[in-house]
């Protein structure tokens, strides 16, 4: 889970996990709640005095308390992390208790305190989205737009109902361009897609987030994300890492590549549920695969974080992510599996097929689409199809405007083993 409610009981089943994964608040062998680095173990915070901790259920309780109830449900122990009015716990990926308000943004901090945290909704003036002041917009979807620390704007949509999510960040000369004067960021239903945009005094629409190649007023363009590169000579590298990975004479994997998704939350929308998942390095997940003694329609899928991105690569088709349009949902995915003999390329935005043709035959519309258009002529080639199936790999980098490399694919990553969804 990623967030517990007032008077919601932590349970030992199910503890509160960080949005990268990396920490979890639960409770110890002696009943006592803590939070750990799910990896290695190491406690950063415990309930209770520092003589002695507090065993019992935790739950965010009376004036918005961290507290520790016993079974008769008697309140044992009350922490200093507390702010009336607080909607939520969450625990951050530096494993610090934060108290979050109602659309979801942390007002206390259990490190640092008070955070100063204003809500506006609906509508504002860039300039006025500050560290301390977030556009908010809420209904199915929570919605918003905060102020990072370098000047960049984060945009980010979650699902109330499911706790799935996705991101962007706007950087680089769109960011000023937005904070013109006489204008407002707000959303707006466009082509059946809620999207972020930029109106006029007089209500016009300037710009909205899904513009491609055809703006009412095209900004400046924003830079690619510092993992990206979107327009290298050919002839480099875009493919020697996965050797690394699968490394057999007649391979079979499918490679993906989803924008502003993090690894875990891009495993969960390829089906995996959290108790499947394990962290390891490519090898250690094989390993302990065969340890399992996989039978024949099972594979592993692993998820590595590419700056903002991540790459999901599977063996033996793994989860299919090519066959899985809810990967995309609300951002842009690219996939390339190999199978036997048969190959498929694809790419969808918010699940829709833009390019390529899944292994249901689904198709989009073709090299038309501005990334995969831009990838062709990279690689000097007009024909996509040909082209897929003799680069797919590199294809799907380009399109999606990364370059993996050996040392993004190393480490540890989170992972599964899954059954075959071709």
């Amino acid at each position: 889970m990623r967030e517990l409610k007032p008077y919601e009981r932590l349970s030992e089943d199910d503890p509160l996990r960080s949005p990268s994964g990396r920490c979890r608040l639960g409770y110890d062998s002696g009943g006592i709640a803590v939070v750990t680095v799910f990896r290695t173990g190491e406690v950063l915070w415990r309930a209770g005095d520092r003589a002695r901790g507090a065993a019992g259920r935790l739950l965010l309780g009376d004036g918005g308390a961290v507290q520790v109830e016993d079974a008769a449900n008697e309140t044992v122990w009350v922490s200093d992390i507390a702010l009336p009015g607080a909607a939520s716990l969450t625990v951050n990926n530096r494993g610090e208790l934060e108290l979050c308000d109602g659309p979801g943004m942390p007002v206390f901090n259990s490190r640092t305190g008070p955070t100063g945290m204003v809500a506006v909704y609906d509508a504002a003036p860039a300039a006025e989205i500050t560290p301390t002041r977030y556009l908010v917009r809420e209904h199915k979807w929570r919605r918003l737009v905060t102020r990072e620390p370098d000047g960049s704007l984060r945009i980010s949509a979650t699902d109330t109902r499911t706790g799935h999510g996705v991101t962007r960040q706007l950087t680089g000369p769109l960011v000023p361009w937005l904070e013109q004067d006489g204008t407002v960021l707000t959303w707006r239903l466009i082509d059946k897609l809620w999207s972020l945009c930029l109106a006029d005094a007089d209500g016009g629409l300037l710009w909205h987030e899904h513009m491609r190649d055809d703006p009412v007023i095209a900004p400046p363009p924003a830079p690619a994300p510092d993992h990206a590169d979107r327009g290298p000579e050919p002839g480099e590298d875009f493919t020697s890492w996965l050797k690394l990975l699968i490394d057999s004479p007649e391979p079979e994997y499918c490679v993906s590549v989803v924008h502003d998704v993090a690894p875990l939350d891009a495993l969960s929308r390829l089906g995996v549920e959290p108790r499947r998942i394990r962290t390891g390095t490519w090898r250690e997940l094989r390993e302990h695969s065969l340890r399992e003694e996989l039978s024949l329609n099972e594979g592993i899928v692993a998820a590595f974080a590419l700056g903002p991105h991540t790459l999901v690569v599977e063996d033996s088709m793994g989860a299919s992510a090519a066959g899985r349009p809810e990967l995309s949902e609300g951002t842009f995915a690219a996939s390339f599996c190999r199978w036997y003999l048969d190959t498929c390329f694809v790419v969808r935005r918010d699940g829709a097929i833009v390019a390529g043709e899944d292994w249901d035959g689904g198709t989009g519309e073709g090299p038309d689409a501005p990334e995969v258009r831009r990838a062709l002529a990279a690689m000097g080639s007009d024909d996509l199809m040909d082209t897929a199936e003799e680069h797919g790999v590199e294809l799907v980098c380009r399109a999606a405007g990364v370059r993996p490399t050996a040392a993004d694919v190393a480490g540890t990553a989170p992972g599964a083993i899954v059954a075959h969804k071709r």
